[in-house]
């Protein structure tokens, strides 16, 4: 896929510096040559050595630029192919069921369902369905222990399970599996907190899930512990109950 943009850093400011406005202005038509694709010769020597390491750098953006798009390429294709073969499963079933209707017997008209009668709930771990692909958003959303801000919570739940599966490489089921084991985990240290430390410290899920908070150490976990060494004043320290509280202050909580 071809780029029609750049990444200029302002590490070159040093360089660049150094350079005459002349020599500045050579040096940039250089370097969008080179974006472009073209080759870049006869630069004089000065500038050459200021133009080969801006080079290299714009060349390992493009070679790590073609590899998320490389990526990103198969992970579509696999979802293509996952969705296709979902959807040829769902209407076989669909017209086997259908002909199994046409060869039994009709019901009794006088046969009827109470009304208050409820569809059975899912049986333990395993993840509901709708419209023939499971809801691993609804079942990563419910395991999480703290429960509010529920339309961004499962925006930030389906990109975070795509995020996992760019990053490893993986079917977007293989995804959710692994992004839900880790809420598990990260529930699982929490029930052992007090009712206090889990309003104060347990932050909305949107947030938790848009920090990429999942890829934490599972130690990290662990009930909060009040820093016993004496703190500056003003000072907030790092893991530290008054931390969370400030941070429970903050729009980024």
């Amino acid at each position: 896929m071809k780029k029609d943009s750049f990444v200029l850093y302002l590490s070159y400011r040093d360089t660049v510096a150094e350079l005459s406005d002349e020599e500045a202005g050579k040096l940039f038509r250089a370097i969008l040559k080179h974006a472009a694709g073209e080759t870049v010769d006869n630069l004089p020597r000065e500038l050459k050595l200021a133009f080969l390491p801006m080079k290299a750098q714009m060349d390992r953006d493009r070679s790590k630029y073609e590899e998320i798009c490389l990526k990103r390429s198969r992970n579509q294709k696999k979802r293509w192919e996952e969705q296709k073969e979902q959807i040829h499963t769902n209407v076989y079933t669909c017209k086997e069921m259908n002909t199994t209707a046409t060869d039994t017997d009709s019901v009794s008209d006088t046969d009827s369902v109470s009304d208050t009668e409820t569809p059975p709930s899912n049986p333990p771990g395993e993840v509901a369905e709708s419209g023939g692909m499971k809801d691993w958003e609804s079942e990563i959303y419910r395991t999480y222990p703290r429960k509010s801000h529920h339309n961004p919570a499962m925006i930030a739940i389906k990109q975070a399970i795509e995020s996992v599966m760019e990053s490893q490489d993986i079917p977007r089921d293989n995804a959710a599996k692994w992004l839900l084991t880790k809420v598990e985990e990260y529930s699982t240290a929490t029930s052992k907190w007090t009712p206090e430390d889990q309003k104060r410290f347990v932050p909305r899920p949107d947030k938790w899930f848009n920090n990429g908070q999942y890829n934490d150490d599972p130690a990290t976990w662990e009930r909060p512990e009040v820093n016993k060494t004496q703190a500056k004043p003003g000072h907030v320290k790092m893991g530290t109950p008054e931390q969370y509280e400030a941070m429970r202050n903050t729009d980024e909580y």
